[in-house]
């Protein structure tokens, strides 16, 4: 039987290192993990999330968009968009080079 040098073995399972950086977020502790959240910010994280679940909402947000801008108002739907989706997608507002 052929044995494999150390060099060439797999890599233990990145869950066994120890991070180098303490402040390095870790998804093993929910409660380490999200606390710099508020709870205002992971529900709204949760209802983009369950919004962009539903294909034909997804399929259809150009269509709806446009309708809900009619109906309510530009200000109004433009202000949702930008508190919700655009908030929890996008880093800013502006192209800072």
């Amino acid at each position: 039987m052929t044995q494999v040098p150390q060099s060439v073995a797999a890599p233990a399972p990145a869950a066994s290192y120890p991070s180098q950086d303490p402040g390095a977020l870790r998804f093993d502790d929910p409660r380490l993990a999200f606390a710099a959240h508020s709870n205002l910010q992971i529900l709204r994280s949760l209802a983009v999330f369950s919004a962009c679940s539903i294909k034909p909402l997804v399929k259809n947000a150009d269509s709806l968009l446009a309708f809900a801008k009619r109906v309510l108002g530009a200000s109004l739907v433009n202000g949702i968009v930008r508190r919700t989706f655009f908030k929890h997608f996008c880093a800013g507002a502006g192209v800072h080079v």
